[in-house]
């Protein structure tokens, strides 16, 4: 996994890590994203979260013009697909299981 973004929970005791996206992306122009889920202390994967997937144009507040779903794919890695932008500006990727937060932000272009 080359690492693009990592994010970590509210608790600090999580990270995630956004692995061969770039950060920025073309409008209309569908992608998949892998991210990896471990602990802080120790990195050992967290495996079988069930996440719920939201991508909303941050200013805009509405989703692109496909639903995104999750599935884990390896121990610890989340591979997220149906990631279509509808339009430029700022996107922003949340991963939510429980109290676990996620979030990367993209610029579409």
């Amino acid at each position: 996994c080359n690492v693009t973004a990592t994010a970590k929970n509210k608790a600090g005791d999580k990270q995630a890590e956004l692995c061969d996206v770039p950060l920025s992306v073309a409008t209309g122009k569908e992608f998949t994203a892998d991210v990896r889920v471990s602990e802080v202390a120790g990195g050992a994967a967290v495996a079988g979260q069930t996440f719920k997937v939201a991508f909303i144009h941050v200013s805009m507040g509405h989703g692109g013009s496909k639903i995104p779903a999750v599935a884990e794919v390896a121990n610890g890695v989340y591979q997220v697909t149906g990631l279509k932008p509808s339009m430029g500006g700022k996107w922003r990727l949340s991963l939510t299981a429980g109290a676990d937060v996620f979030a990367f932000d993209f610029t579409v272009k």
